[in-house]
């Protein structure tokens, strides 16, 4: 029942989880005030320049997310089969990391030192790494 669900829950993980992450880096960018960030928000007079400037930007950002992304997953998998379930470990470190989130909106816990896009990315990626640990056990041979 648990694994059906999760199952359920984890066909959008690789589509939540770059973007959260987006947003993320995009929101600590702008709260920063980086000279960089400034730069390329002031760059040409019109709006659709500033348009095409932050969208060809996200792109790219993206692309750059999603490589590390899936840089992290391979590593975790390689050394899954050297340390049996670090997939499994690490899926609910993650999942803890976001669930960190709650202090936010709760009164009397204390709140994040990051902002919400984090939480809710490490979130996403704690699924995708538990949803991926089990998909890999389901297939793995057995040893006798």
């Amino acid at each position: 029942m648990f694994s059906t669900t999760l199952m359920d829950l984890s066909k959008l993980r690789k589509h939540l989880c770059v973007p959260l992450f987006l947003c993320a880096i995009l929101t600590e960018l702008a709260m920063s005030k980086d000279p960089l960030f400034l730069t390329l928000s002031t760059l040409g007079d019109s709006l659709f320049i500033k348009i095409m400037v932050y969208i060809l930007g996200c792109i790219g950002l993206a692309f750059i997310i999603y490589f590390f992304v899936a840089l992290i997953e391979q590593s975790l998998f390689y050394l899954d089969n050297y340390l049996p379930n670090t997939l499994f470990f690490c899926g609910y470190a993650f999942i803890g990391l976001g669930l960190l989130v709650i202090g936010n909106f709760v009164t009397g816990l204390p709140s994040s030192v990051f902002n919400i896009y984090w939480h809710f990315g490490f979130l996403a990626f704690g699924f995708d790494l538990l949803s991926s640990h089990i998909e890999f056990n389901n297939k793995r041979p057995l040893i006798s």
